[in-house]
């Protein structure tokens, strides 16, 4: 950023990059809002929030999305952008109290689009969102529903339709034919349970990866199965208020192997 030439990149703290279908590069900044880098003059044309209802909808972009449409999307500290080519100009979708089938929240971390054209919305606070566009409709999933956690980091889609997700409170594997997650953490061999935005990764042979707050993951979903084996009840000791009671202790709670009573 050069402070006297309007035409330099808006900001130097930048937090999203995408490339278009026309070779536009796009970035988000953080407060400073949307840069289109010319690449012809090598200059940049920024877009601001501003009084207009068409402006883009905050100065803080953290996620973007080429759709299968060629459309750009926007995820913004303040609603969900889609940028209109013809005119120039922005759709917006906000979070409404009075509507519950709006977004959940205006905090917006991920957009993804699945395999069937469904972009889902991970935010911060209010979960997962899917969004129907058709009835410009927004569906969410909560705690309520499964989510290990309300702020969503990243959305993953592996190569059988499972959307994998990153949240503050452990990763999980969202079936959105079912609606069903199942949910990991540091007991699943996790090395912590808090990831970070803009940080996931699907490799050309389908491996995830998750960055975190204590390193990375990586894993084949694949891989990951249930374990269908239930494993009996095996007592291994008897404690009383956290002392050890023995075979034969003066207590006489136990006079032979507690797996034999």
């Amino acid at each position: 950023h050069e402070r006297n030439n309007s035409k330099s990149i808006g900001s130097n703290w930048i937090y999203s990059i995408l490339e278009d279908k026309n070779n536009t590069v796009w970035l988000g900044t953080y407060g400073d809002g949307l840069d289109r880098y010319i690449r012809e003059t090598g200059e940049f044309k920024h877009y601001n929030k501003n009084d207009s209802e068409e402006s883009i909808s905050s100065n803080s972009i953290r996620s973007m999305l080429l759709d299968s449409q060629n459309r750009v999307w926007f995820g913004t500290s303040n609603g969900l952008c889609m940028y209109l080519d013809e005119t120039d100009k922005f759709v917006r979708y906000f979070a409404l109290d009075y509507d519950s089938l709006s977004l959940s929240s205006d905090d917006i971390y991920c957009i993804h689009e699945d395999k069937n054209n469904i972009i889902w919305i991970g935010t911060y606070g209010g979960g997962l969102n899917a969004f129907d566009e058709q009835n410009q409709q927004f569906f969410s999933y909560s705690l309520e529903d499964g989510l290990p956690g309300n702020i969503i980091y990243g959305i993953q889609e592996d190569n059988t339709g499972f959307l994998w997700l990153s949240t503050n409170n452990g990763l999980t594997r969202f079936d959105p034919k079912e609606a069903v997650f199942r949910n990991f953490d540091s007991y699943d061999g996790l090395p912590g349970d808090e990831y970070n935005y803009n940080s996931y990764f699907q490799t050309l042979s389908g491996e995830l990866f998750f960055g975190g707050k204590n390193g990375l993951i990586s894993f084949d979903p694949n891989q990951i199965s249930k374990n269908e084996y239930e494993a009996n009840v095996v007592f291994t000791g008897l404690r009383l208020f956290n002392k050890k009671v023995e075979i034969g202790d003066p207590t006489k709670l136990l006079n032979q192997n507690i797996n034999t009573i």
